[in-house]
């Protein structure tokens, strides 16, 4: 069986309009590329921010459990060309986006462009259930706020409308809705249905298109598609964002209550038959699929598993030639009450426990290398009220996906200047050449009301040298109610004679306004902190990214046991040596270069015998998919954790177009944990 997945072109959409955002149960991560003074748009940052609140406010009013969070706009020194298909191949295959897109930890990816022709956006409308690799769309910036909406609506698997003989990914239903000379949802073309697009996704619950109803059930739904994929979309990259929602804690209200344990899901590649030959080796797991790993293997380095060849040179969930062609139905008739889609295992809850113990702290390496003292609110060591002697300083906590996190309140505020002080003396007096060296403050700001208010926020300095008591503004920005907001500036010291006290001040917004803060950090201009392993997954806080792969129940964080901390990751219900936890890595893990890696693994206390763990590394590149086996180990069956650890790399030919780490390896029904999984480049 072949993966297809279809590239989507939209024609001509444009319509003015404007949004606040608002909170919703699942948020994903976008980040904006664009091509550096060639994005056709003079402020990309103004129009990505418009882009997105047009989006989050017909996810609203469609009443659509999902919202957007921008995570970056970023400009690129290779210009991937116009609003085509061509554009939307080379960004997918762009390894710098890929590690952009693990950096800024995005679900999805935009890239920016001049519209072609009548061609406003193209993106991969996956087919069968929705893929982290096909979440990339081309988006052009002269063609209103409908097109941005309306190909991330592709990446979550939605079709045209009807009157354009289109269908959903997933379900035939998945789709936009129109009526003819009255309006059109945000995936239909207006002019399929001779109207204007209206701000809303096809949703036969919601009336308020034009007072029509916005669909018709089990037939026009895009809304039932993008709330039952909600979770999944938002498992496709860890988010690199603290203060993210909690995850839904029932993604899957309705599963599929007889799902075929046998099969992973419509369009993926089938599993090898462990018994294709009537008189079968009892040690072998079938052709094409390797024998159970050898604990000394002569050559640990075997290959790995080898798929059947299908004549799919790409790999599965890589576009065949003809993208314009869809393969053929996966499921002909899907069950509409079916969320997952068909024949999909139901997904595991991303955070079980939903109020994580109060010990469970984010960890927040992006913090390191910093001149500010509790710049995370861990506690207010450091921190005084300014200016007036009334206002207030507390911590408030919040359970994020990472954990709790601890964010600074400021309340009680006479004027527009009172907020909240650190004397940063010692830090700065002691750099060499301070006049001349410029340095970089950023902080986290948001205001503390739940009225729609927007209100200012600034940061300075309250520099006493030879001249006296004197200020400097070093950043300024807006700041709403609705989410935190990085408020961030450039500067040099400017100071006269001997420097005797510096203090850095937090404040802005109106008086008796009270707001938040976060992350406050103050670094020489163009210093990294210090991030630490590009993987470090205690699972104390979420899954990071982890799915199920490959005929599994559940993979999910549990404290029923772990090697250290509270948490561990379980693999359980597991129908194949080779099925357990996948994680994409594409971006993240380079052809060509030496990588570390470290993890804890335990069996089950109900395992009776010792169990191969097996790593593996399955990429595509420009020849096809590769299984790359990077160790394997037999762990005891003694209920004690083993450590593992080791070396690898990999060798791609041309680009590498997907990338996922898997560990697997016990035999079918023996559950195994996970804890403590590292992996750098090799120092």
């Amino acid at each position: 069986m072949r993966s297809h997945f279809l590239k989507i072109s939209s024609l001509s959409l444009a319509i003015a309009a404007y949004s606040t955002s608002a909170l919703a149960n699942t948020m994903l991560d976008v980040l904006v590329v664009y091509p550096q003074g060639k994005s056709g748009a003079q402020d990309v940052k103004a129009l990505a921010a418009s882009y997105v609140n047009w989006a989050n406010q017909a996810y609203k009013n469609s009443r659509a459990n999902v919202q957007l969070r921008l995570v970056g706009v970023v400009p690129l020194n290779t210009f991937h060309g116009n609003t085509n298909g061509n554009a939307l191949d080379r960004v997918t295959n762009d390894r710098a986006i890929a590690r952009l897109r693990q950096q800024y930890g995005a679900d999805f990816v935009s890239y920016f462009a001049p519209r072609s022709g009548g061609t406003c956006g193209v993106a991969w409308v996956p087919q069968g259930r929705v893929q982290s690799s096909q979440a990339y769309s081309v988006v052009a910036t002269n063609c209103g706020n409908v097109a941005f909406a309306h190909e991330l609506g592709h990446n979550m698997a939605l079709g045209h409308s009807a009157a354009q003989n289109s269908k959903g990914g997933i379900w035939s239903w998945a789709r936009g809705h129109g009526e003819r000379g009255m309006f059109a949802t945000v995936m239909a073309y207006g002019s399929a249905y001779n109207a204007r697009n209206v701000q809303y996704f096809s949703n036969p619950n919601v009336n308020q298109c034009k007072n029509r109803p916005c669909g018709k059930a089990n037939y026009t739904d895009s809304v039932k598609n993008i709330n039952a994929v909600a979770s999944q979309l938002e498992a496709f990259m860890p988010s690199k964002q603290p203060d993210n929602p909690k995850p839904n804690p029932n993604p899957n209200p309705n599963p599929n209550p007889n799902p075929d344990p046998g099969d992973d899901g419509p369009d993926w590649p089938d599993k090898p038959n462990p018994n294709p030959n009537p008189n079968p080796d009892p040690g072998d797991d079938g052709p094409d699929w390797p024998d159970k790993p050898n604990p000394n293997p002569d050559d640990p380095d075997d290959g790995g598993p080898k798929p059947p060849d299908d004549g799919d040179n790409d790999g599965p969930g890589w576009p065949d030639d003809d993208d314009d062609k869809p393969g053929p139905n996966p499921n002909p008739n899907p069950d509409p009450g079916d969320d997952d889609g068909p024949d999909w295992p139901d997904k595991p809850n991303p955070n079980p426990n939903p109020n994580p113990d109060p010990d469970d702290v984010c960890k927040k390496p992006h913090m390191s290398k910093n001149m500010v003292e509790s710049g995370d609110f861990n506690s207010l060591s450091g921190w005084n009220s300014f200016y007036n002697n009334v206002v207030t300083i507390n911590t408030e906590s919040k359970t994020t996906k990472c954990g709790r996190d601890n964010i600074l309140k400021v309340t009680n505020r006479m004027a527009y200047y009172d907020g909240v002080a650190q004397d940063i003396t010692n830090k700065v007096i002691n750099i060499a050449d301070l006049k001349n060296t410029e340095l970089e403050v950023s902080a986290k700001m948001q205001l503390a009301t739940k009225e729609q208010k927007r209100d200012n926020a600034r940061i300075a300095l309250q520099i006493t040298d030879d001249l006296g008591v004197h200020y400097q503004y070093v950043a300024h920005s807006s700041i709403t109610n609705n989410e935190m907001s990085t408020v961030t500036g450039q500067f040099k010291i400017d100071h006269f004679g001997k420097i005797r006290k510096v203090q850095l001040l937090i404040f802005g917004p109106e008086k008796n306004a009270a707001f938040y803060a976060d992350e406050v950090t103050l670094r020489k201009a163009g210093e990294k902190p210090d991030l630490g392993p590009l993987i470090d997954h205690g699972f104390e806080g979420d899954n990071h990214g982890w799915i199920p792969f490959f005929g599994i129940d559940k993979v999910e964080r549990t404290n029923k046991m772990a090697k250290d901390g509270k948490y561990s990751l379980m693999a359980m219900g597991r129908d194949h040596w080779y099925s357990g936890p996948a994680l994409d890595v594409k971006g993240l893990v380079e052809s060509g270069k030496n990588y570390q890696f470290s993890f804890d693994a335990r069996l089950a206390d109900k395992v009776s015998k010792p169990q191969y763990i097996d790593m593996q590394l399955f990429y595509v590149d420009d020849e096809g998919y590769h299984w790359k086996r990077i160790k394997t180990e037999t762990v005891p069956a003694n209920k004690q954790w083993m450590s593992i650890s080791g070396e690898f790399n990999y060798q791609a030919k041309g680009n590498v177009k997907f990338a996922q780490l898997y560990i697997f390896g016990p035999e079918p029904g023996n559950d195994f944990y996970l804890d403590n999984i590292k992996l750098d480049k090799k120092k």
